[in-house]
């Protein structure tokens, strides 16, 4: 009889998981919250890093998500200015796999593509349900655990059995704090306030900006828009959501003067920055993946791809595994495999989180963190830095 998967959550990191055990002989069932008219309904602007879209290659699903996006290309990048000194240099986003693209597109439409290429491929031992609010995860009893999901359309609660239970369900999980892992976490205290302009002359590759009215980060959303990234302190959110087009304009070019002449489209939701580690991903019938176990300040666009990371070490460990397939010896197979990656890149993202807002206090501060290091995050000085 095969063993019964149950992968709570449906975005990039469940639907993911869902795909790495395609045409297998798990049983595998998807629970998404959400309606299944969420798929492909255009959402928040994501890049895909080339070592991300290596990722999604080696699941096979590369093709499908490439079909809806507006944006793929060799060698882009994020530039690095600061209002008075002009361009720093900036973050190869290839730096680690120059042999893909760097893509830009929505979160649903990667989404929408997983599953196309689940549909596509045949794989008759996945089942996917949606409207379905995963609420608990019961105890490890004779080799099973019970998970408890509601229907959201008709309100009743129902469950099902799995021999494992794998907690994709993003970072407030359900399933992390059923199965009793306490997360460590920061609260920086502050939001990105995102806003969609339309497309400026000048804006080819996207661009953090810094100086002393705050941090901007500006990236291409579509062939006719550019997404805005406003840092802005909790406390003065209230502010900025009553600020019309001309004064939300004004604001902008203070943090980056190009944007002087920018339209806005339409607002988008505020980002709460964070920084979350799991100190374990497993235990005993259940692990976490994607931001259930670890979120890293948004800074180099990591997320989806320490999520991925996850996802193929846990596909290894399934699919050739050292003893019993779900003992928790060989799922921490995967922790073990997974962790080291995942923690170097939540606490560099954090760093260089925190080295950009010393840079809007002070631009000399740009040499708290030594160029070689810098390097190794896919970072290239300008030339006015004598690199």
């Amino acid at each position: 009889m095969s063993l019964k998967v149950v992968i709570c959550g449906g975005g990039v990191a469940g639907a993911a998981m869902a795909a790495a055990l395609a045409n297998t002989d798990y049983s595998v069932l998807l629970l998404e919250k959400e309606g299944e008219e969420f798929l492909g309904r255009s959402s928040g602007g994501e890049t895909l890093r080339a070592e991300t879209c290596r990722s999604f290659d080696r699941l096979g699903v590369l093709d499908d998500i490439l079909r809806h996006s507006h944006s793929i290309r060799k060698g882009d990048r994020r530039e690095l200015h600061h209002v008075a000194k002009g361009m720093l240099g900036h973050f190869r986003y290839d730096a680690f796999a120059p042999e893909y693209p760097v893509v830009h597109t929505h979160h649903n439409y990667i989404v929408e593509g997983i599953h196309r290429y689940i549909e596509r491929s045949g794989a008759s031992n996945v089942e996917a349900r949606f409207g379905c609010e995963v609420v608990d995860v019961g105890e490890y009893r004779d080799g099973r655990r019970e998970v408890v999901y509601k229907d959201r359309k008709s309100g009743e609660l129902r469950s099902v059995e799995a021999d494992l239970v794998i907690g994709a369900d993003g970072g407030n999980s359900v399933v992390r704090r059923s199965i009793g892992i306490q997360a460590s976490e920061t609260d920086l205290g502050i939001s990105y306030l995102m806003f969609y302009v339309e497309r400026l002359s000048g804006f080819e590759y996207g661009r953090f900006t810094v100086g002393p009215h705050g941090f901007i980060g500006i990236f291409p959303s579509s062939e006719n828009t550019l997404r805005l990234a406003v840092e802005v302190r909790i406390s003065e959110l209230g502010g900025w959501t009553r600020l019309d087009g001309a004064r939300l304009r004004e604001r902008w070019a203070l943090r980056d003067p190009a944007l002087k002449e920018a339209k806005l489209v339409k607002r988008g939701l505020p980002f709460h920055i964070i920084k979350r580690l799991s100190p374990t991903y497993v235990r005993e019938g259940a692990c976490i993946i994607g931001d259930a176990a670890h979120v890293p300040p948004p800074i180099l666009g990591m997320g989806i791809s320490l999520a991925l990371n996850d996802v193929l070490a846990l596909q290894k460990v399934l699919l050739e595994p050292v003893g019993e397939s779900l003992s928790l010896e060989n799922l921490r197979r995967f922790e073990e495999m997974a962790a080291p990656y995942n923690v170097r890149w939540v606490e560099t993202n954090h760093r260089l989180y925190l080295w950009l807002n010393e840079m809007c206090a002070d631009p000399n501060n740009f040499h708290k963190i030594p160029l070689g290091e810098l390097a190794q995050m896919g970072f290239h000085p300008s030339e006015n830095l004598g690199g």
